[in-house]
């Protein structure tokens, strides 16, 4: 079966950061006149060579055991030189990681003592 339509455009010269793919046109220019590309396989849109820095864990960790002892974010955020805005979304994501982790094992909790419901509703403790 043929194709109908113009045929596909390949970019030799770039790749999809996501999927790999080189069937990447042009879809505009950034704020900062950089061109930007569109990949047709997954939809993705990137600018070539604008690669996110990511802080290492470490830092990550120093941040988070900081504000668990009571620094705040500002302080946190001038001595390890992170933005106040990075620090608050690590302490979101940590905080639903450990809600769902809570949640998890509260529900194995639960059905341990499903069983011992019959006596006295107490879970078996002597009261």
């Amino acid at each position: 079966m043929e194709r109908r339509g113009r045929p596909r455009k390949y970019t030799h010269k770039y790749r999809c950061p996501e999927c790999g793919s080189n069937w990447c046109v042009k879809n505009g220019k950034s704020r900062d006149g950089k061109q930007r590309y569109l990949c047709k396989e997954c939809g993705r849109n990137f600018t070539i060579g604008a690669e996110r820095l990511k802080k290492t864990e470490s830092l990550k960790e120093q941040a988070l055991k900081m504000i668990a002892e009571g620094s705040s974010i500002s302080a946190v955020s001038r001595i390890l030189n992170i933005s106040p805005w990075t620090i608050s979304t690590w302490i979101q994501r940590e905080g639903k990681r450990l809600l769902k982790e809570h949640e998890k094992k509260a529900k194995t909790f639960a059905k341990k003592f499903e069983g011992r419901s019959g006596r006295n509703n107490n879970f078996g403790l002597l009261v």
